[in-house]
């Protein structure tokens, strides 16, 4: 089984090499092969591991964390937003896989509300399923931004809605076994018209004003299923519950 560990590892480098050797974008098509033989050599490892009698995990059952050692990293280029990091990790002498990180900017998303209890959102086209989603504005911080200033910013360029006030609905890593970042959530309250919107170049948002009576049946039947957007619904939720108790709206 550590054969084949070694070779998919070498496998993968082989291949990388040629094709970075091969040009960038045969370079772009080597980082997207890459959780292919992260996965593979995973799946061997963990099988490795279960037959000797420990946990899937690589966890020893009288530890209380898990073993990590990074013996070896290397980073590569995605574009301005983001970078992909190589880390070989060994659990024991005989096992020794890389481990994909995404280095990505922060992101901010912002739960907006109208005076009449209308959620402002935005329909757009999506590459990675390829179909048009309901979803919150929101989009990177940009360098010296705050999360609260990018919310904003993002809300007008999107929708052409300016907030009349901003709160934190706190952070969270997107998905922890692949990205660093944090995506930040906020609120906007008493949201207004302001203007017209103002997409860039890569992408153009439709607006939809949502009764938030609504939103309920629209979480359940799949109509918004982004999950970074659904987890900012539920910190709103959290937050509504929160401010009613004080009384606060």
């Amino acid at each position: 089984m550590n054969q084949l560990v070694c070779a998919a590892r070498s496998a993968w480098l082989d291949a990388h090499h040629v094709l970075v050797a091969a040009g960038t974008g045969l370079e772009q098509l080597a980082v997207l092969l890459a959780p292919i033989f992260v996965t593979a050599q995973r799946s061997r490892a963990a099988a490795l591991i279960a037959r000797r009698g420990r946990r899937a995990t690589g966890t020893i059952d009288n530890r209380a964390e898990p073993r990590q050692l990074a013996l070896v990293e290397r980073g590569y280029a995605l574009g301005a937003v983001a970078g992909l990091h190589f880390h070989h990790h060994q659990l024991d002498a005989e096992i020794a896989a890389p481990q994909a990180k995404i280095d990505a900017v922060r992101v901010a998303h912002v739960v907006a509300l109208t005076p009449q209890d209308e959620l402002v959102m935005v329909r757009q086209f999506r590459h990675g399923p390829r179909v048009v989603t309901l979803e919150i504005p929101g989009g990177l911080v940009d360098p010296g931004e705050t999360p609260e200033e990018a919310a904003a910013r993002e809300l007008i360029e999107e929708t052409g809605y300016r907030a009349g006030r901003l709160a934190s609905l706190g952070s969270l890593n997107p998905n922890p076994a692949l990205f660093g970042n944090r995506c930040h959530m906020q609120v906007a309250l008493d949201c207004v018209p302001a203007g017209a919107i103002q997409n860039s170049a890569t992408e153009e948002t439709l607006v939809e004003l949502v009764p938030l009576a609504v939103l309920p049946d629209l979480l359940r039947d799949g109509a918004i299923d982004h999950a970074l957007v659904v987890a900012a619904l539920y910190a709103f939720e959290l937050w509504r519950a929160r401010a009613r108790s004080a009384s606060d709206i």
